[in-house]
């Protein structure tokens, strides 16, 4: 997990976190080693590619666009061969809190410091532009966010009748697409892996939206939100949580497996 350690001591670097232990226990748990993650999960179905996680635990699309435009990610893929640049690339995992962590919202609140350090970026005249964190780009609206939230979570009643707020609508949907190209774009240039295909797990309810916005920029979407896993997995999501369970990351695993063998006209092949 030594890119995820690079992301950790980024990630401390960039916020200020002061409980730095806490920081790297939280990037070595999203080892290509561990149980929750689609890369560990990805591996053990077919082991012919070498995965590496470039994320850190609460990240949203903002946070990796930061995070590959500096030297500390392009440094995780200096010993990797210019052959292997070209047969590989790059997956973005998609749910539908990413666009949450997009846009800053309550949700966010419930972690300490993740909204306000959160990057803000807007969809300006069709380009994307950056402003800096989102504490200082929208403090009047960080205060009320945090007194929603309290609102929220000292109600029953409000949490029935009350949505998280912003609202995401179509606007927000454009600025995920954005941010997404944006980081294809960074990746590609910085790494000389040309190909990024966005995953899409299931349950994502707004799947069908972000992905015809993705496709009008020519970005590769596996869309598997509509998988039938019912069949073989009790549970696809983590209550609450909106991330998928162990079992649903193996379940995606295989078919993703073959279905990126197949993209790139190969064989399937697994080795034992």
């Amino acid at each position: 997990a030594a890119a995820a350690e690079r992301a950790a001591a980024w990630a401390i670097r960039a916020t200020g976190l002061e409980d730095r232990d806490a920081a790297r226990a939280s990037s070595a748990a999203e080892g290509v080693d561990g149980s929750e993650t689609l890369a560990a999960a990805f591996y053990r179905a077919n082991s012919k590619w070498h995965p590496s996680i470039y994320a850190l635990p609460g990240w949203g699309p903002a946070h990796v666009l930061k995070y590959v435009q500096t030297p500390e990610f392009a440094e995780g893929l200096l010993p990797i061969s210019a052959k292997s640049r070209e047969e590989g690339f790059s997956i973005y995992t998609y749910i539908d809190h990413h666009t949450v962590r997009a846009v800053g919202g309550t949700d966010m609140i419930q972690s300490r410091n993740w909204l306000e350090s959160s990057p803000t970026f807007e969809i300006k005249n069709d380009e994307l532009v950056g402003f800096g964190l989102f504490g200082s780009v929208h403090p009047l609206t960080t205060e009320l966010y945090r007194t929603y939230y309290r609102l929220l979570r000292a109600s029953h009643l409000a949490q029935a009748l009350l949505p998280h707020l912003p609202v995401i609508d179509g606007k927000s949907l454009d600025l995920v697409a954005g941010l997404i190209e944006r980081i294809q774009i960074e990746v590609a240039a910085r790494t000389r892996i040309p190909r990024m295909f966005v995953v899409m797990f299931p349950g994502t309810h707004s799947a069908e939206w972000l992905k015809t916005r993705l496709e009008k920029k020519n970005i590769s979407v596996l869309d598997y939100s509509k998988l039938p896993l019912g069949k073989y997995v009790e549970q696809i999501q983590i209550p609450g949580d909106g991330h998928p369970t162990p079992a649903a990351y193996e379940a995606v695993a295989k078919v993703l497996a073959f279905d990126l063998f197949s993209l790139l006209h190969s064989s399937p092949r697994r080795e034992d």
